[in-house]
């Protein structure tokens, strides 16, 4: 499975985390969830902690050297005391096999260091056999062997496997440490705090927004919106306009709509000037609706993302919405 290379330092929003670590490292539990959205830089941060696990001069302390030849073969993703289990493909689940497997790996001999370590990501893509199979070693770990599970939907795993584990868990941020990492990433780009807030503090989400340009897909978006709302444009139109996009910044995206139309409304006697699209959208809509679809779509967001529920899961959003605008246009 593919290792990217994790940075030698944590983020920003990631000290306190990393500070909790360092604090137990001679006693760090065999198993640690590291749990936190998409866009936190979760899968990341567990990385780093499997590498300085195997780097040689971190016996007695955290640390990573990226100078060893552990560290070396980590990032070469030949280490013989790492095994990654992920899905073969996005979507599909973790089987009972690949747990098998990894476990049966770390149990041979012949091994590079005093550990060895399992890293499961998404944790939450495992069946439930896959699921039962890594309880006994987290009940019972092999001296020197570490599971590291990453998830970002905790609430999929099994309520066992939560329990056998340490949870690490990250939280969105937009503190000044924050935007300043962001600025350093984007000199270029004004107003990042807006941005930061409008990705709801998942500074590796924004950062995609900038670098896969992602506003000509808001823009193009916010044109369908307001066409649906004309109509000029019909519901399976615009269903298959947002099928080219992926689900997940569709979704975000509505999220951060739906947020700004519901502070537009609560500000409407402010006399700072108003945001035509937010206008136009919000027209007509009654707060309690909008607080409504606000809540269906935290909803949606909790649930599993494969191939044959995305185009359900996108109809039931666009469906909805289409739903309170018309609600809107009869007011």
């Amino acid at each position: 499975m593919t290792f990217s290379k994790a940075p030698s330092s944590p983020y920003p929003w990631q000290e306190q985390q990393w500070q909790h670590i360092t604090t137990q490292w001679q006693q760090l539990p065999h198993g640690l969830l590291f749990a936190g959205q998409s866009g936190l830089g979760v899968d990341l941060f567990a990385k780093k902690i499997a590498k300085a696990l195997l780097c040689q001069h971190s016996i007695t302390h955290l640390a990573i050297c990226n100078d060893c030849r552990s560290c070396h073969w980590v990032d070469a993703q030949t280490h013989s005391d790492l095994i990654v289990v992920s899905p073969d493909e996005a979507g599909k689940p973790i089987k009972v096999d690949s747990i098998r497997e990894a476990i049966q790996q770390v149990l041979q001999t012949g091994h590079v260091g005093q550990r060895r370590v399992i890293l499961i990501e998404p944790a939450e893509a495992m069946n439930v056999a896959a699921s039962n199979a890594l309880l006994k070693t987290l009940e019972e770990p092999p001296q020197g062997v570490y599971l590291l599970l990453t998830c970002h939907h905790p609430s999929q795993l099994l309520p066992t496997v939560r329990s056998r584990c340490q949870t690490i868990q990250f939280y969105p941020s937009i503190a000044p440490s924050t935007v300043q990492w962001l600025k350093a990433q984007a000199p270029d780009v004004d107003n990042l705090e807006e941005l930061l807030q409008q990705h709801q503090g998942l500074p590796l989400q924004a950062l995609q927004f900038l670098r896969e340009d992602q506003q000509q897909m808001v823009q193009k978006l916010h044109e369908n919106l307001l066409a649906l709302r004309r109509g000029e444009c019909s519901l399976t139109e615009l269903a298959t306009q947002c099928l080219t996009w992926p689900l997940t910044q569709v979704l975000e995206h509505m999220m951060s709509l739906t947020s700004s139309m519901i502070g537009m409304i609560m500000l409407a006697h402010s006399r700072q000037q108003q945001d035509t699209l937010l206008m136009s959208l919000s027209q007509g809509i009654h707060l309690s609706a909008l607080y409504a679809y606000y809540d269906f779509l935290v909803e949606q967001r909790k649930m599993p993302m494969n191939n044959l529920s995305q185009p359900l899961m996108l109809d039931a959003i666009l469906v909805h919405w289409n739903n309170l605008q018309q609600r809107g246009q009869t007011c």
